[in-house]
C-alpha cells in the first residue's frame, strides 16, 4: 500500500508542477525520467532526456523526447520530471545534440 500511496503522491506532484510550471517553460530543456513503464524498451530510468516544446501533444498530457540519434518521439508527461542542471552542463549537452 505505501508503493501505491507514494506512487499517487508523486503523481499528483507532478500534475501541480506542470500546472503551476508548464512544460511550454521546458521547451528544449531537460527531463529525468521516472518511469518507463510499457516503453521499458525505449525509456532508460533515470536517464536525463532533452524535451522540445509540442503544443498539441501537450494537451494530450505527452511530451516529445529526443532520444540519442537525434529522433524525437512521444511519451506521457508522467514519465518524466523536469530538472535544472548547471550551466556548463547543460551547454555541453547541447552541444553534443547537435
Amino acid at each position: 500500500m505505501a508503493v501505491t500511496t507514494s506512487r499517487a503522491n508523486f503523481r499528483s506532484f507532478i500534475i501541480v508542477f506542470f500546472l503551476s510550471t508548464g512544460w511550454k517553460k521546458i521547451m528544449s530543456e531537460f527531463i529525468i525520467c521516472v518511469s518507463n513503464h510499457e516503453y521499458d524498451a525505449s525509456l532508460e530510468l533515470w536517464k536525463v532526456y532533452r524535451a522540445i516544446g509540442d503544443d498539441p501533444a501537450m494537451k494530450r498530457d505527452l511530451v516529445r523526447v529526443i532520444d540519442e540519434s537525434g529522433e524525437d518521439y512521444l511519451f506521457p508527461s508522467d514519465h518524466f520530471v523536469p530538472i535544472a542542471l548547471p550551466k556548463v552542463v547543460r551547454d555541453a549537452m547541447m552541444r553534443d545534440a547537435t
